[in-house]
C-alpha cells in the first residue's frame, strides 16, 4: 500500500493540482542575478553559498529559463535566484586554471595548467588560504610535505584567485611481519615439474623437484612419500641435497579417472605424521595431438562495400609443409548489430562456404559485398579445417562491417588526436568544425579544422564532436580512445639504476623510489637515462599522467641481484624426427665466471600440445615487505549551491516573485486564499500551513472538529475534502503549531487555503504546539480510526462506508507484505465493508 497523503504534503505539484491559477504558476523566478565576489568571499562560498551579504556587486542578470548565454570574466560569482519556496545561491567560479592531483608519492602534489592545459610555474597555490605549496620546475608540480584528509586549495594566477575542493581516500595499508607473508606449499618453495603438460592412461611421467624452505635454505636429505591421486607409488631420497627426481607410470592400478587433473604430491614425515611440502596436477586425458594447424589471415578486419576483406588461408603439419588434401568449412555469423536504419534485418548467419586449399601456398578468398545487410555491425567467421586422416581443427576470427560512405575516424596516435574524413573508405580533405568540452573542468573549446589533421592533446578534454555538416556529425568520448600505456623499461646494475619511458609523447611525470622513499620526480614526454643509485633496496618507478580528464598509474620495479644466474643454450635450431643432438648449456654467475656444481633441468616437447610448461621459481629478498600504499586524491572546482529564506522586502520585486502565484501563495504574511469552480454540489477544502515560505507537513485535519485527514493512515486519497456548503472551523495540526481558521464555504466552489504559521497572524488562530502529537490528540484521533491487519498485498483491497466512499489501502509496492496494524481513516460512517481479492 502507498502512503500518498505525506508525499502529497511534501511536493509542491501537489499543491498545483488543487487550483488552476497556482497549477499553472511557474515555481521560479523570471530572473537569476549574477554577483561577483571577493577572494574573501569566494573561499566561504566553496563550502557555503547560501550568504545573502555576498550579494553586494552586481554583474548582470539573465531571464532563468533561457540561461546565461555571455562569458563572464575569470573570477568568482554567485548566481542568485527563487525557485520552490527558496532563495537558491549557486557559487560559480569561472577559472583561468586547470588542476590535477598526481598520486604517486605520500606528499600532496598538484600540477596547475592554463585553459590548454599546458602546465604553468608561475601560480600561487595555498591549502586552507594559508599553507602555501612549493614548486619544483624539474617535475613542474606543486607539492606539500603531506596528504590532508580535504580541504580548499586556492591557485592565484596572473591576478585571479580560483578556488578548488580537494578530497583524500588514500588507502596505507600497515606493515606486515614475517607471520603474514604469503605461505606457499606448507612454507616450501622451489619447483616440481613433469615432462610434458598432458599424460595418456599407460604413459610414463618423468619428474623432477628442488626443494627449499621458506627463508631459501635447501632441504638436506629428507625421505619424500610420493602421492599419485590417493596412492602412494614411491618413496624418495634426494640424489643431491634438496634435489628430486623419478618416474611413475599412469597404470590401471591406480584408479585415475580420465579428463580430469589428477594430484601427484610430495610429503613429509614428521613425528608420525606425513604432511604435503610440494603439490601439483598434471592432465590426465586419453588426447590425441593435432598434426595439422590452420592459419587465417586477412588484410584488414572491417570490410567496407566496394573495399571487401580478403582472407589469406593456410594449412601446414607439424613440419610447416603444406597440407595438400585439406578443406576449410567456413561460416559467417553477425554479433552485436548497431543499426542504422529501424526497419534494417540482419541474418544471423551471413554466408557459408567449403573452400578446397591450393596444395601449395596460400589461398586467397575475397569475402562479397552481397553478404551483407545495409548496416554496421559486427561478425565473426567460424573456420573449420579437415583432412583426408578425418583430423580436425576449429579457429574463430572477429571482423566488422561498416556501411557509411562516409564518416570521421578519431583516434589517438603518437600522442595526437588524429581526425580523418572518410568517403567510400578513402581519406579525403574536408573542412569542420571541432567542438572540445569538459563537464568536469568546466571547458570549452571550438576551433575549425581542415581533415585530416592531427592536433595536440588538452588531457582535461573528455568529450569530442565533429559536425561536418547537419548530415554528418561524430561525438566522441574520450575514454572511448585507445589511451597508451606507458611503456617502463628498468634494469639495476651494481652501482646504478636504468630506465627508459615511452609514452607515445604524452607528458607524463615520473618518481623514482628507493625502496619506499621516493629518490625523483619529473615531467617528461620521454626518457632514457640511468642515475647512480643505492642497490641495498628495491628499486620502483612510478608514471602517472592525464587523459580525457583522468589520471592514469602505471608501475615498475627491480632490484639488483647478484645471486642471478645466466643460462646461454647452444641447439641447433632444427632437429629432425628420430635425430639425436648435443645440447650445450653454459651457465654463469652475475659476473659471467663459470659456475660450478650447478643442478641444471631441461625438458622439451612437440608444439603440438600448443601450450607451455609453467615453472614458477622464487627469489627471497630482504628488501620490501610493505604492501604499497595507494595513493587516491582529487581535486575540483567547486561548484557548490544552498538555498536559503527569501527576503521578500528584498526579492519580491527585482526576482519578479510579487507577480508568480506560486510565490504569493507560499510567501503569504497571514492568509492566502484562491478559489476555483467545479462540477460539485459539495463545497471543496485543500488547507495548507506554510513556515519560512516552505509548506509543513499536516499531522492531522479537523473540520468541525471531526478528523478528516490522518497522516498515518495508509490509504490512498486526494488532499482535498468535500464538506457541505456553508461556515466551517478548519483545524490544522502541524510540527510546532495549532492553526485554526473559520470561513464561509460555498457549493461548487473549492477553496486553497495557506496559512502562515505566525502567532501574530492576525487573520488565523496560530499557537504553538509540541513538534509531535501528544497523546490526548491520538486519542482524540483514534475514535475514527480503524485497525486493520496488514495480510493482503498485493491483492486489491478496500474499505467502504455506506455513503459510497470507497478507500485503496493498497501499497505500491506489490512485494510488500507483513502482519502489522495498518490504520485506515479518518472515518465518520457507522457501517463498514472489506473487501480483499
Amino acid at each position: 500500500m502507498t502512503r500518498l497523503l505525506l508525499s502529497l504534503l511534501l511536493s509542491t505539484v501537489a499543491v498545483f493540482s488543487y487550483a488552476q491559477s497556482i497549477s499553472k504558476s511557474r515555481t521560479s523566478s523570471y530572473y537569476t542575478y549574477i554577483y561577483k565576489l571577493t577572494d574573501k568571499e569566494a573561499y566561504m562560498a566553496v563550502e557555503n553559498p547560501a550568504n545573502d551579504s555576498f550579494l553586494h556587486t552586481l554583474v548582470d542578470s539573465f531571464y532563468t529559463d533561457k540561461g546565461y548565454m555571455k562569458l563572464l570574466l575569470p573570477g568568482n560569482y554567485i548566481y542568485a535566484s527563487a525557485a520552490s519556496g527558496e532563495m537558491k545561491y549557486h557559487f560559480k567560479p569561472v577559472n583561468n586554471v586547470l588542476i590535477s592531483t598526481v598520486n604517486i608519492t605520500g606528499s600532496l602534489q598538484v600540477t596547475i595548467s592554463n585553459l590548454s592545459g599546458e602546465p604553468v610555474g608561475n601560480a600561487t597555490v595555498l591549502l586552507q588560504h594559508k599553507r602555501r605549496f612549493s614548486y619544483d620546475a624539474k617535475s613542474m608540480l606543486y607539492s606539500i610535505p603531506s596528504r590532508p584528509e580535504e580541504g580548499v586549495i586556492s591557485v592565484n594566477y596572473l591576478g585571479v584567485t580560483n578556488f578548488f575542493w580537494y578530497e583524500n581516500n588514500d588507502y596505507i595499508p600497515k606493515k606486515l611481519d614475517k607471520k603474514q607473508t604469503a605461505d606457499f606449499d606448507g612454507g616450501n618453495y622451489g619447483y616440481f615439474l613433469f615432462n610434458k603438460p598432458k599424460f595418456k592412461p599407460n604413459d610414463t611421467v618423468r619428474y623432477k623437484a628442488f626443494l627449499l624452505n621458506k627463508n631459501g635454505k635447501i632441504k638436506v636429505n629428507r625421505r619424500l612419500r610420493l602421492e599419485v591421486g590417493t596412492k602412494i607409488t614411491d618413496t624418495i631420497i634426494p640424489y643431491r641435497p634438496g634435489a628430486y627426481e623419478g618416474i611413475f607410470v599412469l597404470s590401471d592400478s591406480l584408479g585415475l579417472k580420465l579428463d580430469e587433473w589428477q594430484k601427484v604430491t610430495l610429503s613429509e614425515e614428521s613425528n608420525g605424521v606425513w604432511k604435503v611440502v610440494m603439490e601439483r596436477q598434471i592432465h590426465y586425458s586419453d588426447y590425441n595431438l593435432k598434426s595439422i594447424r590452420l592459419d587465417v589471415n586477412s588484410d584488414r578486419t572491417l570490410h567496407r562495400p566496394g573495399m571487401p576483406i580478403t582472407l589469406l588461408i593456410k594449412a601446414v603439419d607439424d613440419n610447416q609443409l603444406t597440407v595438400p588434401d585439406a578443406r576449410v568449412e567456413m561460416t559467417f555469423l553477425h554479433s552485436d548489430p548497431r543499426f542504422n536504419k529501424v526497419n534494417t534485418f540482419i541474418k544471423d548467419t551471413l554466408w557459408t562456404k567449403t573452400l578446397y586449399l591450393d596444395p601449395i601456398g596460400e589461398t586467397k578468398l575475397v569475402l562479397p559485398d552481397s553478404i551483407f545487410a545495409d548496416a554496421r555491425f559486427n561478425f565473426v567467421g567460424h573456420f573449420r579445417l579437415l583432412n583426408s586422416d578425418n583430423e580436425s581443427i576449429r579457429i574463430e576470427k572477429d571482423f566488422k562491417f561498416n556501411n557509411l560512405k562516409e564518416e570521421v575516424i578519431v583516434a589517438l596516435k603518437d600522442g595526437k588526436l588524429n581526425f580523418d574524413y572518410l568517403l567510400d573508405g578513402k581519406s579525403l580533405p574536408k573542412s569542420a568544425t571541432l567542438y572540445s568540452s569538459s563537464d568536469e573542468f568546466d571547458l570549452t573549446d571550438t576551433v575549425q579544422i581542415s581533415m585530416p589533421v592531427a592536433l595536440k592533446v588538452n588531457p582535461y578534454f573528455t568529450d569530442y564532436k565533429v559536425v561536418v555538416s547537419n548530415d554528418l556529425a561524430v561525438n566522441v568520448d574520450a575514454s572511448s580512445l585507445t589511451n597508451p600505456k606507458p611503456l617502463i623499461v628498468v634494469m639495476a646494475t651494481a652501482d646504478s639504476l636504468k630506465f627508459s619511458i615511452d609514452n607515445k609523447t604524452l607528458p607524463f611525470w615520473y618518481t623514482v623510489f628507493a625502496g619506499d622513499q621516493p629518490v625523483l620526480t619529473r615531467y617528461s614526454t620521454g626518457v632514457d637515462t640511468a642515475i647512480a643509485f643505492n642497490t641495498n633496496k628495491t628499486a620502483r618507478i612510478s608514471v602517472s599522467h592525464m587523459f580525457g580528464g583522468k589520471e592514469f598509474n602505471t608501475y615498475s620495479g627491480t632490484s639488483f641481484d647478484d645471486k642471478q644466474i645466466n643460462i646461454e643454450l647452444n641447439a641447433p635450431r632444427l632437429v629432425y624426427p628420430g635425430q639425436e643432438v648435443d645440447v650445450e648449456l653454459k651457465v654463469t654467475d652475475f659476473y659471467n665466471k663459470p659456475m660450478e656444481n650447478t643442478d641444471v633441468t631441461a625438458f622439451a616437447y612437440t608444439s603440438k600440445f600448443g601450450v607451455r610448461g609453467a615453472m614458477r621459481l622464487y627469489t627471497f629478498k630482504t628488501d620490501s615487505k610493505n604492501v604499497q600504499p595507494r595513493y587516491d586524491s582529487y581535486a575540483e572546482s567547486s561548484d557548490k549551491s544552498g538555498s536559503g529564506k527569501i527576503d521578500w522586502n528584498r526579492w519580491a520585486k527585482p526576482l519578479g516573485l510579487d507577480t508568480i502565484a506560486y510565490f504569493k501563495f507560499t510567501q503569504t504574511k497571514d492568509l492566502f486564499i484562491t478559489t476555483e469552480t467545479v462540477a460539485d454540489t459539495m463545497a471543496i477544502i485543500a488547507p495548507f500551513v506554510l513556515v519560512d515560505g516552505k509548506i509543513s507537513p499536516a499531522y492531522a485535519i479537523f473540520v468541525d472538529d471531526l478528523p478528516v485527514f490522518y497522516d498515518q493512515s495508509v490509504q490512498l486519497m486526494r488532499y482535498a475534502f468535500r464538506i457541505l456548503p456553508g461556515k466551517h472551523q478548519i483545524r490544522l495540526r502541524v510540527s510546532g503549531y495549532n492553526v485554526e481558521y473559520s470561513g464561509e464555504f460555498l457549493a461548487g466552489k473549492k477553496v486553497i487555503l495557506g496559512i502562515a504559521a505566525d502567532p501574530a497572524n492576525t487573520k488565523a488562530k496560530v499557537s504553538l504546539a509540541n513538534k509531535v502529537l501528544s497523546l490526548d490528540e491520538l486519542d482524540e484521533l483514534s475514535h475514527n480510526l480503524v485497525y486493520i491487519t496488514d495480510n493482503f498485498a498485493p491483492e486489491k483491497t478496500t474499505v467502504s462506508t455506506e455513503n459510497g466512499e470507497h478507500l485503496l489501502l493498497n501499497r505500491q509496492d506489490q512485494n510488500y507484505q507483513n502482519s502489522n496494524l495498518a490504520i485506515v481513516g479518518p472515518i465518520s460512517a457507522n457501517y463498514l465493508m472489506f473487501s480483499s481479492g
